[in-house]
């Protein structure tokens, strides 16, 4: 029959390998989504009209460039592309394809409001269950009437939001985020999430995406529960924290109630571990 002391051992093997492997499967579907994100991003092509009332062309810009971000009097002087800098220039033709009315693509920054809730730093990004971003009332319609977005700001969060409750990031700022006084309680949230949406504006939509995106900060919140599990305090020492009982944790069923303190919502106890072997503390 095995010692407790063991078969705690046994317990901190089986959820170390439980955890490791979680966290493989969860790295593979980043990977994956990553991987989706670019090649959308890719195959769009952008488009920006030019507001010189004696130009009003239509120049093509690279696909991950950030439409929502460009001056509302972008003209062609702006195009990077230096062959079409200049409204003399001839307009490019357009592929046949998909055309839609939007300057909203996945990693745009944006502000986003829900009813009875503040306008929210967000970022554009495809819904992980329909694989799309944008919705149409109908097929035929060029402007979308809906966009799913990934809110800054913790807890991570996403929603399908309304085109009329969404605005371009430099369209508005935090003091005019709260619109009513039943809103005042999320002003510190806020400001957290005004802070993110700080470092996410600096970013390309590419990097945007891939660190402020739901399915990365999904499995960075994760992992940051799964390391509560067994940290490394020292050089030899763990420190093991268990979340539940003896009916919901199997490591429970292992510790003598001597060596159990409960703190919080997390029972923990101090280990010492030598030559692969684990000693209470």
């Amino acid at each position: 029959m095995l010692s407790e002391v063991e078969q705690l051992q046994t317990s901190i093997d089986h959820v170390s390998h439980k955890v490791e492997g979680s966290r493989e499967t969860q790295k593979k579907r980043l990977q994956d989504e990553e991987e989706d994100q670019d090649s959308d991003l890719s195959a769009c092509d952008c488009w920006v009209q030019c507001c010189a009332p004696d130009c009003r062309k239509w120049r093509k810009l690279q696909p991950l460039t950030d439409l929502s971000a460009l001056p509302e009097d972008w003209t062609c002087q702006l195009n990077p592309d230096r062959t079409r800098s200049v409204c003399a220039a001839s307009e490019e033709s357009c592929s046949e394809g998909e055309e839609v009315w939007s300057s909203l693509v996945p990693g745009a920054l944006v502000w986003a409001q829900q009813p009875g809730y503040p306008w929210w730093p967000a970022i554009v990004e495809k819904d992980p269950d329909t694989k799309s971003f944008r919705q149409f009332k109908k097929k035929t319609d060029l402007d979308p009437c809906r966009y799913h977005v990934t809110y800054l700001g913790e807890p991570v969060s996403r929603a399908w939001v309304t085109s009329s409750k969404i605005q371009p990031y430099t369209h508005l700022d935090q003091s005019r985020a709260v619109t009513s006084k039943s809103q005042e309680s999320y002003r510190k949230k806020l400001s957290e999430a005004v802070t993110m949406a700080a470092r996410a504006h600096k970013a390309s939509l590419k990097t945007r995406l891939s660190m402020f995106g739901w399915l990365t900060r999904t499995i960075s919140d994760r992992e940051s529960s799964e390391d509560t599990d067994i940290a490394v305090l020292s050089g030899d020492s763990w420190c093991w924290s268990v979340r539940g009982d003896k009916t919901t944790n199997p490591v429970m069923q292992h510790l003598p109630a001597k060596y159990i303190c409960v703190s919080s919502e997390f029972v923990k106890v101090r280990l010492r571990v030598e030559n692969g072997k684990v000693y209470f503390q």
